[in-house]
């Protein structure tokens, strides 16, 4: 399988959220939509938590 361009090279996973975490949002997925979702938010100033179990566009949205 062929690695797509845009995380060829990048290690888009995190450390695992530990502790209590607050936020005014919580953004579940970090494919196209959960992206989009919580770049709006935060361009509006709204306090949104951003989570996925994977790496960034690991599911559907890095194969389409």
């Amino acid at each position: 399988m062929t690695v797509p361009y845009w995380v060829d090279g990048a290690d888009a996973r995190t450390a695992p959220l530990e502790g209590d975490a607050t936020a005014d949002v919580l953004v579940i997925g970090a494919g196209l939509c959960g992206a989009s979702a919580a770049l709006a938010l935060g361009r509006a100033g709204i306090d949104a938590l951003w989570v996925d179990a994977g790496a960034v566009s690991h599911g559907a949205s890095g194969r389409n």
